[in-house]
């Protein structure tokens, strides 16, 4: 089942020295707490002296999976000492149907770079597997927090919207070339389902072609090229630097044209810009000392509602994958947060029966790549008007066509999902009732939109 609506469990860690250096400590704090009352929860976590090692292992794509696994537990042994391991537990086994937990992390800058997304936390006994990975687990969304005075604002009205898809991918010898064609079908076959919202292209985009694109009311941007984080200088910790995230849009000579992070923010603030995705590397990597280095956080800082961003290198078949699955599901309706999740299940559903590809080293890890920045404490939905809606049979009445638009929000999203469960077995493997589920909820699909076209 959907998820309908997610609690936010707010967590707040400091660490006053390079936490990445192993041996620190860090302050874990739990000032509100869904579900358990009025609970609240303080304690101390270690980080350990593996966390280093761990760490430049995973950057360097040597890590396989009982590797990432230790990481993932040595993740959760900073962040979750035992009461707030507790805690987190208590919350999640009071969730009742429909609900989902969302940790907003809230860290300091030496925690900033470390990646969150990979935390592990095995329920059971027995062997340990990817089930634990909290990431992969549609009711626990992983947000990362930056407190700022001002609201976000967010538009929750059914309307008319517009996805402007910016591509971008130079030439150069400095950036390997995107199958950008691939990208684009994703958009076309998302554009057959959705009446009601509007996808328009910005190939080879210049950041001044986004300027006078976005001069139209626009909802999502996407980006698909290039990005990096360019270090300007050495930090205040020992073997620490620091830098900002960059953008790779394309000169009028089709060359690289680096935009920095906060020059992007610029460009895109006060324009009611909903959601930002950037399908590029290390869009979402920030350094150990600056609250709005990485591109993503400099969108924070520009009242952007939300952003989802890349914290290290993708594959390219990766990136790929994450918005296939990530659209797929805002275009059912699902909620931002289980539509991220669903982009990671894509991504590890494309590389799990792998493990390993020659070409593409270390790739199963990509699908702990993405981040997602969230302002608002509401779930946030993109609610589309259909074009379509005037072809509505004027017998149906206002409350009965509600009903029917929600009744095929909710089985378009059970479809989603079964057809994720069903990404997981191998031809001929799938079992007779995952295939009678599916097939009810088609003709289910199928008799509600024959409902709502009738003349």
């Amino acid at each position: 089942m959907a998820i309908k609506c997610y609690q936010d469990f707010l967590l707040l860690a400091d660490c006053t020295d390079n936490a990445e250096r192993g041996g620190q400590q860090v302050a874990v704090r739990v000032p509100l707490t869904p579900g358990v009352g009025e609970s609240s929860e303080s304690a101390i976590g270690t980080v350990p002296a593996s966390l280093p090692r761990l760490l430049q292992q995973l950057e360097d794509r040597r890590l396989g999976v009982p590797e990432i696994i230790e990481l993932g537990e040595v993740l959760a042994q900073i962040l979750f000492p035992a009461p707030v391991r507790d805690l987190l537990i208590r919350s999640l086994d009071r969730l009742e149907t429909g609900q989902g937990l969302r940790l907003r992390l809230q860290l300091t800058p030496s925690l900033f770079s470390i990646p969150w997304e990979y935390l592990y936390l095995q329920r059971g006994r027995g062997e340990k597997d990817a089930v634990g990975f909290l990431a992969l687990d549609p009711r626990i969304s992983i947000v990362r927090h930056q407190p700022l005075p001002a609201p976000a604002p967010l538009d929750r009205t059914p309307q008319l919207r517009r996805l402007l898809v910016v591509m971008a991918s130079p030439e150069s010898d400095q950036y390997a070339p995107l199958d950008l064609a691939r990208e684009r079908a994703i958009f076309e076959a998302i554009r057959d389902n959705i009446p009601g919202l509007n996808i328009d292209y910005l190939e080879q985009a210049t950041i001044d072609r986004l300027t006078n694109a976005l001069a139209s009311d626009t909802d999502i941007v996407h980006f698909a090229g290039h990005g990096d984080f360019e270090r300007t200088g050495l930090g205040k910790h020992p073997f620490s630097s620091v830098g900002k995230g960059v953008v790779v849009f394309v000169s009028d000579g089709n060359h690289p044209d680096l935009v920095t992070a906060d020059q992007f923010a610029v460009n895109l603030g006060g324009r009611g810009v909903q959601l930002v995705v950037l399908g590029a590397c290390q869009t979402g990597r920030r350094d150990r000392e600056n609250v709005w280095s990485s591109v993503a956080a400099a969108l924070m800082e520009r009242g952007i509602p939300a952003a989802i961003a890349m914290q290290d290198t993708i594959w390219n078949e990766s990136a790929v994958a994450f918005s296939r699955g990530f659209y797929q599901a805002l275009a059912v309706g699902l909620i931002l947060d289980e539509a991220v999740c669903a982009g990671r299940l894509a991504v590890f559903n494309r590389w799990h029966p792998l493990r390993e590809d020659i070409e593409h080293r270390g790739a199963w890890r990509d699908w702990g790549v993405p981040v997602l920045y969230l302002r608002p404490q509401q779930d946030l939905v993109m609610p589309v008007k259909a074009q379509t809606s005037h072809h509505l049979s004027a017998q149906i009445s206002t409350e009965e066509r509600t009903y029917l638009e929600s009744e095929l929000a909710q089985h378009r999203r059970n479809l989603l999902l079964l057809r994720q469960q069903k990404a997981i077995y191998a031809e001929g493997d799938v079992p007779l009732r995952l295939l009678n589920q599916i097939d009810a909820e088609e003709r289910a699909i199928q008799e509600l939109e024959n409902r709502m076209s009738e003349e």
